[in-house]
């Protein structure tokens, strides 16, 4: 099961998924989620408590992926578990959505005046 918790900050959404991004279901919430951000500049897809990902999973990351790009949408998919990482490394289009906490960061400081709120992303998890 996936859940989807939102947070706005400035004009960027950091969307935290939870669990497994595993059968059509997941794969669902996960495009209804994203999508639901068309007005956003970016999202970030926090993926720090994702456990599993399947090929269902890795089709959606790539769908919405896609359809940020037609929307001037930049995805930036970040913190993922080393499971995760491996599936996503091997998906060229995916890897180069994967974001650094250098990159997180360098949104923080160009995403208007809250925008400082996106260096707590990942910092307090991987304190």
């Amino acid at each position: 099961m996936l859940t989807v918790h939102t947070d706005i900050i400035g004009d960027t959404a950091v969307l935290d998924c939870e669990g497994r991004l595993v059968g059509w279901d997941a794969a669902v919430t996960l495009h209804n989620a994203v999508r639901s951000h068309g007005d956003s500049r970016t999202v970030v897809l926090d993926l720090s408590e994702l456990f599993e990902i399947d090929d269902i999973g890795l089709r959606a990351l790539s769908t919405v992926k896609s359809w940020a790009l037609e929307n001037g949408i930049q995805l930036k998919l970040f913190n993922p578990k080393s499971a995760v990482r491996n599936r996503l490394q091997h998906n060229a289009p995916l890897e180069s959505a994967l974001a650094s906490y250098t990159e997180i960061v360098h949104l923080a400081q160009t995403d208007g005046p809250h925008a400082g709120d996106l260096c707590d992303i990942g910092h307090a998890k991987s304190a």
